[in-house]
């Protein structure tokens, strides 16, 4: 027995059970995916929803649930998916090879794993062949620096945003036929590598600039920004992952989950009481934003699912329920950045389309991971910058969330592994 309990102290702070946690209606999130699915009309806003709509109704399609990659021929797409896609195809530019004409590079591959998703399940060519041709204009017609495409079309502009757009797009087609192949895999690694080495701050707070070359840059930490970086990161990481060449990428798969830690690490240290963020993290006069702190959450979700490590929930639980206080009776979430002026809230009618997507985003990433923690432990780790979100629940406690202290928890843990290998 003692032996037993030696092993267990490096993780003292074990969680056995799904404590009481911060979750959304089904009512509440059935409004905020109507008002995401209507109000998606400009591009990146399309294919975030197509995104975040696949992630809450049909999880097993996306790469993070999704036990390998590609999907089944027997895949069944939500048909507010499909809708879009198909509505999105019949406005294609004629004769282009990208699905929206918007001078944005990235924002126009963004429905491009949809797209994907659809050809295999539907066994349409013309979604795989519109695909290709996307794929084609991003690796060969598009600008670049190096192996790093441009965010836009007009000369070489690196934008944060970028990193959820594009990458696990090509990530995706790396894993599908006709083009699947370990190379496109290891672009999509690269597109993530070359934008941190472009836009993470050389101040050294880990955090990225937003957008960097070009006529104009914004060299503030926009916590949007820093949020797509990571969410767009750990979809190519769970594409990589869960492909034929993971064993073959292990460095590479190693090195996003690491460099979403940072800034996940980064943001969490500047978390306000609220448990929201301030838009431009580097900026002491500005707003808080809802929208960033929602994706933000996403993703620290999603890392602890993929890992097992408990390290910053305590500050996505604290987002969570700043998030979930922000919605309205009509499903919207008030207090967003607009997407469309990155310095400005919107106020009173004025909804962000993107920010409806990274709520459902956060819903169907905070229920998976709490689903998990009935199957698996795991170990809670305190989260960084207490400092800065003074709340008493951050500071480490002595004991469980149920009350309970943590040597109880762990004298039931040895007695239970005793009962069950016939120690006395």
């Amino acid at each position: 027995m003692p032996s037993l309990m030696r092993s267990l102290a490096p993780v003292a702070l074990f969680s056995l059970a799904v404590a009481a946690h911060p979750e959304f209606s089904r009512a509440t999130i059935d409004k905020v995916r109507a008002n995401a699915v209507s109000a998606a009309t400009l591009s990146w806003e399309i294919g975030t929803m197509m995104e975040a709509v696949t992630e809450l109704d049909a999880p097993g399609l996306a790469v993070f649930e999704a036990p390998t990659v590609p999907v089944s021929p027997k895949a069944n797409p939500p048909r507010a998916v499909m809708d879009a896609l198909d509505k999105s195809l019949a406005q294609q530019p004629k004769g282009a090879k990208y699905y929206f004409n918007t001078g944005a590079v990235g924002d126009s591959a963004s429905i491009g794993v949809t797209a994907l998703i659809a050809g295999i399940s539907t066994g349409n060519a013309t979604y795989l062949s519109g695909a290709k041709e996307q794929l084609d204009y991003l690796l060969y017609d598009a600008p670049h620096k190096g192996v790093v495409i441009s965010h836009r079309i007009e000369a070489f502009q690196a934008w944060a945003d970028f990193v959820s757009m594009a990458p696990p797009f090509i990530a995706y087609a790396g894993v599908t036929a006709p083009t699947a192949s370990k190379s496109l895999l290891v672009n999509a690694y690269e597109q993530c590598q070359g934008y941190r080495s472009i836009l993470q701050d050389p101040a050294g707070s880990k955090l990225w600039r937003h957008i960097i070359g070009g006529s104009f840059n914004d060299t503030g930490l926009w916590l949007t920004g820093n949020a797509w970086a990571a969410y767009g990161m750990l979809r190519v990481q769970q594409t990589i992952a869960k492909s034929d060449f993971a064993d073959d990428l292990k460095s590479e798969s190693a090195d996003l989950l690491d460099w979403t830690t940072e800034i996940l690490n980064a943001t969490w240290a500047r978390q306000h009481n609220t448990g929201a963020m301030a838009n431009y993290l580097d900026r002491s006069d500005q707003f808080e934003d809802s929208a960033g702190t929602a994706l933000l959450a996403a993703a620290q979700y999603r890392i602890a699912s993929i890992t097992g490590s408990s390290l910053n929930i305590d500050a996505a639980e604290r987002a969570l329920q700043r998030v979930m206080d922000l919605i309205d009776s009509s499903g919207w979430l008030h207090g967003p950045v607009d997407p469309l002026a990155f310095d400005k809230q919107t106020s009173g009618d004025e909804h962000s389309p993107e920010a409806q997507s990274f709520v459902l985003m956060l819903d169907a990433a905070s229920r998976a991971y709490y689903t998990s923690l009935s199957t698996k432990p795991t170990i809670n780790l305190a989260s960084p910058g207490t400092a800065a979100s003074s709340s008493p629940s951050s500071s480490p406690s002595s004991t469980s969330k149920d009350g309970s202290s943590w040597a109880d928890v762990i004298a039931g843990v040895v007695q239970d592994l005793s009962n069950s290998s016939g120690e006395a």
